[in-house]
């Protein structure tokens, strides 16, 4: 009889109480104690509407329809406004302190511009999703790689547009641009995985096709590829690695058949195309923007020593975990059958490597930048650039 009489707030109240909960916590609702104390918060605040919202309201005698639609259009209208303007505002961030809004920016500083991507039905592309960066004229470059491409892309797409260079995106999260390979991760279902070594041989076919393209440009967290998990934050992230069908390595522990398809894929685009690798960005393993701000929001200076161990990581930990997935790109670098992008050289000091930088937080999360980082770092680019590579030449000749 009770929960029958609050059946109607219990279902108003539960899903409010439950997300809350969780965005206070970080973490989703797991333990006897924190489920008994959210399962009794909800149930008092179920009975506390029915008494005093609820039940008064269906037992009002003169209820004249005018005034209660009056009420109802008042209280939206109060509700609307202050919704609007927190959404406007963006939250309203300047109410915090400039520590703490620097995390608050970095966690909504991940979103880009795609409107330019298209799948094309036809020619070399067929399937393959496709960015266009650059002014409107034939590409001279291809940026190939993972999610990490998606982390520059705004940096890439305004160095084009400063140079006047016509080059093409292409990127798909958890999917190493690497040919004859075949991966099982635990972050995407099978369908997804099926799809990278699908879209990786269709680029292979339409690297054949393409005239015009002089450079092609890899971005990848290889380190994620050669080790096969993930560091810190994201180390229950697993990916396995496996020879295509009808190629040889089965047996080959993962960091070797990393190595061995980096040397195929390099061996076989270094025949038609200049090829460049960025530098995999620094993993910092513990940090991520929304639980950094949140943890400085509910604890104040009290969470600012624990979180700040959280904001970089040491260069010899960096080398530990790069080394073997970095072995194949300095051995292809000193033969000069690749150009080497450092990625570190804006990102870290003599000894750490720091998400803070210029008073902002560069990081998204463990092992993504935000857009105004790769803004501030686009000019790691110019190698790939039409009119930044004629300037340089110049400058040298000069």
């Amino acid at each position: 009889m009770f929960f029958g009489l609050i059946s109607y707030s219990l279902y108003l109240w539960h899903w409010p109480a439950l997300t809350l909960s969780e965005y206070y916590f970080d973490a989703a609702i797991a333990g006897p104690l924190h489920v008994t104390t959210l399962f009794v918060a909800v149930v008092g605040l179920s009975w506390l509407s029915w008494r005093f919202v609820e039940r008064p309201f269906r037992e009002m005698r003169f209820r004249k329809p005018a005034g209660i639609f009056a009420g109802a259009a008042a209280s939206s209208a109060v509700l609307l406004a202050l919704g609007g303007t927190a959404y406007v505002r963006d939250g309203m961030a300047e109410r915090f302190a400039t520590p703490v809004r620097m995390h608050i920016d970095a966690s909504a500083d991940f979103l880009q511009d795609w409107s330019r991507c298209s799948v094309p039905a036809s020619g070399a592309f067929e399937g393959v999703e496709v960015c266009p960066i650059g002014p409107d004229k034939p590409p001279t470059f291809v940026v190939w790689g993972d999610s990490h491409v998606r982390a520059f892309k705004e940096g890439l797409a305004r160095l084009a547009d400063e140079t006047g260079s016509a080059g093409l995106i292409i990127w798909r999260a958890g999917c190493p641009p690497l040919f004859d390979i075949r991966k099982e991760e635990s972050a995407a279902t099978r369908s997804q995985d099926a799809d990278c070594t699908w879209a990786n041989a269709r680029i292979r076919e339409a690297f054949a096709e393409l005239p015009g393209i002089e450079r092609v440009l890899l971005i990848g967290r290889w380190a994620y590829y050669a080790e096969g998990k993930g560091v810190g934050r994201d180390s229950a992230n697993t990916i396995r690695l496996s020879p295509a069908e009808g190629t040889a390595g089965e047996d080959f522990p993962q960091p070797a058949l990393f190595e061995k398809a980096v040397l195929a894929t390099i061996g076989e685009l270094s025949q038609r195309f200049e090829v460049l690798v960025l530098q995999q960005v620094p993993e910092v393993p513990f940090y991520d923007s929304r639980e950094v701000a949140r943890r400085l929001v509910h604890s104040g200076s009290a969470a600012q020593p624990e979180t700040a161990a959280r904001f970089a990581v040491s260069r010899p930990d960096l080398i530990r975990r790069t080394a073997l997935s970095e072995k194949p790109f300095h051995e292809l670098a000193a033969e000069h059958r690749i150009v080497w992008l450092s990625s570190w050289s804006g990102l870290c000091a003599a000894v750490t490597c720091s998400v803070l930088h210029n008073g902002r937080s560069y990081y998204f999360d463990n092992n993504h930048i935000t857009n105004s980082a790769a803004l501030d770092l686009r000019h790691l680019f110019d190698p790939v650039m039409d009119d930044a590579r004629r300037m340089t030449t110049q400058a040298r000749v000069q």
